[in-house]
């Protein structure tokens, strides 16, 4: 699994994050992150993963990878899947709402 491979060393296999105080990976997953990127789209999630990680290596991987990991974030967040594959054409049209508010 390309999360697995690629994220789960700072974010953690279960995407819970490793802050503490001003350090370490951010959550990706549950109300923090949901808060942090709703109303985004899906391409800016995915243009801004793309810009800035790996942390060490930005933009390393291949488009499909960010793509695979971004459905991956995804999945484990609850969100909708939709009918067809996850690709660049669409993220533009999928927008993150926190129907928590």
């Amino acid at each position: 699994m390309r999360y697995a491979a690629s994220c789960a060393s700072c974010h953690l296999e279960d995407l819970s994050g490793t802050l503490a105080g001003d350090t370490g990976a951010p959550p990706l997953r549950g109300e923090p992150f949901i808060r942090l990127i709703d109303g985004w789209s899906g391409r800016r999630l995915f243009d801004y993963v793309k810009t800035t990680m790996p942390a060490d290596d930005p933009s390393a991987l291949t488009d499909e990878a960010y793509l695979d990991i971004l459905a991956y974030v995804f999945q484990v967040n609850g969100f909708p899947s939709g009918p067809m594959e996850l690709d660049l054409n669409r993220l533009s049209d999928i927008r993150v709402r926190d129907i928590t508010r």
